[in-house]
């Protein structure tokens, strides 16, 4: 997190915003998004509420705007369940927080959060879901991705071998296993070997945006923000192609299983010995390629 920048017309309006807007947003318990026009120097900005419940996800704003923002309640949440957060943050473990986030086509970050007790705390977050909306409503691009794709690459492979194996009732061997990864499939003749050796060099160039951009190529039943659930590990097409990587790679990390559970849905579809063979290379994907090591 960076302080805030407080000579900056984005913080100057996100303490505005936060002070018309905050206590209907908590009475509310959702976000309300925002549209900004900057005004003369000293005077408060042209604010504009964006209405649906999707706010701006999805949505590209254009001119006259000049800025983009957001005013949210919550609480604290601690990422790392083994240190104690910040003494000053303490009081909003519970909840009662109020936020205002603004971001100008610029790309300089507003930010205003108010503690149950009334005090502020100054830190700006560098990432989230809410920056990733304002930015990529704007164009502008997020943050980097937090990790490469293997948990993807290798849930969609067990999706393979879960979708298939529900229609025989014989479980896979470990040959017929590696054929059904999306790397491997081209050529079912390969050695073990070479196959094992094809899925983690897949692994390892694969990119997020690659992935993103097949995404935005699907066809759904259904491709608008509204139509998104919690069951969906990938967003809508037309949400994947409004998205950067960046995005789009913390939306399907953020929803994915973890790997132990998307092993553990391969298993009752192999033969033991695939399944230890399956174990190991998984184990593998989530290594850089260097470091993957030798076959089981």
């Amino acid at each position: 997190m960076a302080d805030a920048p407080w000579d900056h017309i984005e913080h100057v309006a996100a303490c505005q915003l936060l002070e018309r807007f905050g206590a209907e947003v908590t009475r509310l318990h959702r976000p309300s998004f925002f549209v900004l026009r900057w005004a003369g120097p000293r005077q408060a900005p042209h604010v504009e509420p964006v209405p649906g419940a999707a706010g701006l996800l999805g949505v590209s704003v254009g001119e006259p705007w000049d800025a983009v923002a957001v005013v949210a309640s919550g609480r604290f949440r601690s990422l790392d369940q083994g240190s104690e957060p910040p003494a000053e943050v303490r009081s909003g473990l519970g909840g009662g927080l109020q936020i205002a986030c603004v971001v100008s086509r610029s790309g300089v970050v507003g930010w205003r959060l108010v503690l149950p007790d009334g005090s502020t705390y100054a830190p700006v977050p560098e990432e989230g879901f809410m920056l990733d909306v304002l930015h990529r409503a704007l164009g502008l691009a997020t943050t980097p991705p937090p990790a490469g794709p293997a948990r993807l690459l290798l849930y969609l492979w067990v999706t393979e071998i879960v979708t298939l194996g529900r229609f025989y009732p014989a479980r896979f061997d470990w040959s017929a296993t590696l054929a059904l990864n999306p790397a491997a499939e081209a050529d079912p003749l390969l050695p073990v070997e070479e196959a094992e050796r094809e899925v983690l060099l897949s692994n390892a160039t694969t990119r997020w945006d690659v992935l993103r951009r097949l995404a935005a190529m699907a066809t759904p039943e259904s491709s608008t923000p509204e139509a998104t659930t919690e069951e969906s590990h990938l967003p809508p097409p037309a949400l994947c192609d409004w998205m950067d990587e960046g995005m789009f790679a913390r939306w399907v990390l953020d929803r994915l299983p973890s790997t132990s559970d998307i092993t553990a849905a391969a298993r009752p579809h192999l033969t033991p010995a695939a399944w230890r063979r399956f174990h190991h290379l998984a184990h593998r994907m989530e290594q850089p390629l260097e470091q993957a090591g030798p076959p089981a």
